[in-house]
């Protein structure tokens, strides 16, 4: 919409990187590609999140940013990240985290977490 995207989950604010792809048939190979494709845009393109959480170093809410903000400051996507580093990032991320709290009240198909996407299997093995 002109100069304004609306970016859901997909991205967070810069000091938060991006949404966890670990439920619901996720696969953060294509939470990656889904996002190169937002910062395809023009730098100057707004871009509002879905959410924000304060962080210890920033106490406000915030829920606009630039496409060249998140380029140069996203902790998950930003500067010289690759493909692959994210992917190992998110990765080795994403199996420290909790278990959420409703989990039992997902689809059935969120249960079985990122097990369906076949990235992370040939990653597993890569490390084992």
């Amino acid at each position: 919409m002109g100069d304004a995207s609306f970016v859901g989950d997909t991205l967070f604010m810069p000091d938060l990187g991006s949404a966890c792809c670990d439920s619901s048939g996720g696969c953060d190979r294509t939470l990656y590609r889904s996002v190169q494709r937002v910062l395809s845009l023009p730098d100057d393109t707004r871009m509002f999140m879905c959410h924000d959480y304060k962080t210890p170093e920033r106490n406000t809410y915030e829920h606009i940013m630039t496409v060249g903000e998140q380029k140069t400051g996203n902790i998950h996507v930003g500067g010289n990240a690759t493909e692959e580093t994210f992917f190992a990032m998110r990765t080795l991320r994403d199996a420290t985290l909790a278990m959420l709290t409703r989990i039992s009240h997902r689809p059935p198909a969120s249960l079985a977490g990122w097990a369906g996407c076949h990235h992370h299997r040939s990653f597993a093995a890569m490390i084992a």
